[in-house]
């Protein structure tokens, strides 16, 4: 994704820890683990990557042996004790508020990304006719303030993407449990189409 490795390591700079080595840096829902290498590479040895697929934890120890990878579900109990997270991270993934509270130090930092209001929104309005945008950063923000958190950054991240006709129907299956027939009908009589990718990035802290 062009740039968004660029804003994220951003965000990471403007606001740095000082994290020991018993601290770890967690990613929640980490899939081949492509993000965490490419932001962490330099401190495999407190890296954690966390995620439900089996596939998806093989493939990020194959990339990436020397950071640690866990298959778990990160929805529910975290296996980590209390506080000794230095950094947590949840990039498109769940974020259990009250687990990351538990596990994050009192100086610990949580990045969150979640999809933009705009993300997809071609492929949505040609499938729904009208595509509905809704933000949901300022959602995530209350969740987080409910545990003690406060919104240290935001910003946002937006690219532009050519899709052909296998990779439109992905991005249709991974946005929408049910689709109509009807709805299936137009995608299908669409070969390429350019949309719009777009996510709100967050940062938080005690």
């Amino acid at each position: 994704m062009v740039g968004l490795i660029e804003t994220l390591s951003e965000l990471l700079s403007e606001h740095p820890l000082d994290l020991s080595c018993t601290r770890r840096t967690i990613d929640l829902g980490c899939g081949e683990g492509s993000f965490g290498k490419a932001l962490f590479d330099d401190c495999p040895e407190t890296f954690c990557g966390i995620d439900l697929s089996k596939r998806a934890i093989r493939l990020a120890a194959r990339q990436w042996p020397d950071a640690t990878w866990v298959l778990a579900n990160a929805d529910r109990v975290l296996p980590f004790a209390d506080g000794t997270a230095g950094r947590l991270m949840s990039l498109f993934g769940r974020r259990p508020v009250t687990e990351i509270a538990r596990v994050l130090c009192d100086d610990g930092q949580c990045m969150i990304a979640v999809p933009g209001e705009e993300d997809l929104i071609e492929l949505r309005e040609l499938v729904q006719t009208v595509g509905k945008r809704r933000s949901r950063w300022k959602a995530i923000v209350d969740e987080f303030a409910d545990v003690g958190f406060k919104l240290q950054r935001q910003a946002t991240w937006r690219h532009s993407v050519e899709l052909d006709q296998p990779t439109i129907a992905d991005a249709l299956a991974m946005t929408y449990r049910a689709v109509r027939h009807s709805q299936h009908s137009r995608i299908q009589s669409v070969e390429q189409m350019n949309v719009t990718l777009h996510a709100d990035l967050m940062v938080f802290q005690r």
